[in-house]
């Protein structure tokens, strides 16, 4: 993904400079960077602070603050993480160290003005899927939570710590099947990629 910036985008000392300059390169350079960086902060700011984070941090005994169940138990412990385990870490880790500005800019030449375009590694929902398998299945847990995790109706939690053979402590998948509850799916990291993308456009 590439963003650019023109003489009409630099500060008004800037267009003074000469084209094609070391010290033109050099402002456009840091205009860049002050943008990704605000844009940056504002992604992480929208991952750390979105329902499914914020519930998933919450670990087995938080609420279903995304309403993904219909408010019964939570992500947490329904799509069976190991207690203790935090599943956000490995998305923060990977939104923080792998999206990132480019140093090098591309020079555009054109009649009256020159162009800077800047290279942004932007998130890739595929590489954030890898690193997100479910506990129980091959399927990640981050794409289902978008398009929707099957087993809600026999799903039972209780903040009673009795399952023997429950990961998180406080949820189990039992048969029968004990209730006509599906899971509602909700836009997470699609969304908040997007937004981040659309500030370079």
């Amino acid at each position: 993904m590439a963003f650019t910036f023109n003489k009409e985008a630099l500060r008004e000392d800037a267009r003074r400079v000469a084209r094609n300059s070391p010290e033109a390169k050099r402002m456009a350079l840091e205009i860049a960077e002050e943008k990704f960086a605000s844009a940056k902060i504002e992604m992480m700011n929208e991952f750390n602070s979105h329902a499914v984070t914020q519930e998933l941090e919450g670990g087995p005994e938080g609420e279903n603050v995304s309403s993904t169940l219909g408010g019964y138990g939570n992500l947490y412990s329904f799509i069976g993480f190991q207690e203790g385990y935090d599943p956000t870490a490995a998305i923060k880790g990977y939104l923080e160290s792998k999206v990132e500005l480019k140093r090098g800019a591309r020079l555009v030449k054109g009649k009256s003005e020159d162009t800077y375009l800047f290279e942004v590694a932007a998130p890739v929902i595929a590489e954030i899927e890898d690193l997100t398998p479910s506990p129980w299945e091959g399927k990640s847990w981050t794409r289902g939570i978008e398009r929707g995790i099957s087993g809600l109706g026999y799903y039972i939690y209780s903040k009673i710590k009795n399952f023997k053979n429950s990961r998180s402590g406080l949820g189990i998948q039992a048969e029968p099947k004990i209730r006509e509850l599906a899971y509602k799916p909700v836009k997470y990291l699609s969304t908040i990629i997007n937004n981040f993308k659309q500030k370079f456009r």
